[in-house]
């Protein structure tokens, strides 16, 4: 006699697997199980979607899974997802000027604006603007310094300082909780000189002395050579001829260095 096997009883949907809440920007495969205590599930557990792109928190899915003898059953769930792969918009490099060269700002409060590519005696305090990211959200921003300033790459920081003297450059980016960073911001320049120039004197060999004793009028030339240390912002008057004239009196000659 032939054995009959008969199953009118469909599967029981099991566990759903490949949700989470933890963002992503990989590929995200949702599956369901299978189980069948007669003619068993065709699968034992069912793909039922992935998510390759998106910004997608939850969804809601349908899935028939089927036993050997051609029963069916659908299976619903609202799964989170969690996948993010598009990128938090562009950042903008902000500049501004320290108040007091010894005292580190942490934030661009009463600080003012420093207009980049132009020298300053004063330090540069540096953050990015705000990003925005419609999937996970922005998680942090990251800079990159270049230049005579101590050099970073992808570094995480909500803002930074420049201190060194020359010039710099510094641009930010965004990243987002799945792990997405935005494009870099321009780069933007940053020149500073703290260090004041210095100065050497040469002549006033006239030994008939311009000392205000006689009524004769005498002359002499000295001449003032300036430099700015390496790095500086450069000299506008690297050297000058002063010509010192006395007429009873004392002489009074005021040397300014002109720099940044």
């Amino acid at each position: 006699n032939a054995n009959v096997y008969v199953d009118k009883v469909a599967p029981t949907c099991g566990t759903w697997s490949g949700g989470s809440t933890n963002w992503t920007k990989n590929n995200r495969t949702i599956k369901v199980a299978c189980s069948d205590n007669g003619s068993g599930c065709t699968a034992s557990t069912y793909t039922v979607k992935t998510y390759k792109s998106g910004t997608t928190k939850t969804a809601s899915l349908s899935h028939d899974i089927k036993d050997n003898a051609g029963n069916t059953k659908t299976c619903n769930k609202t799964v989170n997802v969690y996948v993010d792969k598009v990128a938090p918009s562009k950042p903008n490099t902000l500049l501004y000027l320290w108040k007091k060269n010894n005292t580190e700002p942490t934030s661009s409060n009463g600080l003012t604006a420093y207009t980049e590519n132009t020298w300053s005696k004063k330090k540069v305090y540096s953050e990015p603007s705000q990003s925005t990211d419609k999937g996970s959200g922005v998680d942090h921003y990251e800079y990159t310094t270049t230049g005579k300033t101590t050099n970073k790459t992808n570094q995480k920081a909500s803002y930074r300082n420049i201190k060194a003297n020359g010039t710099s450059k510094i641009k930010w980016r965004a990243v987002d909780k799945a792990g997405n960073a935005s494009a870099y911001s321009d780069k933007k320049t940053v020149k500073i000189d703290t260090q004041a120039p210095t100065a050497t004197i040469s002549g006033g060999t006239n030994t008939t002395a311009l000392d205000g004793t006689t009524s004769k009028k005498t002359t002499d030339t000295v001449t003032v050579k300036c430099k700015d240390p390496t790095g500086g912002s450069g000299i506008k008057v690297s050297s000058k001829n002063v010509s010192l004239n006395d007429k009873k009196g004392k002489n009074q000659t005021i040397y300014t260095l002109l720099h940044f």
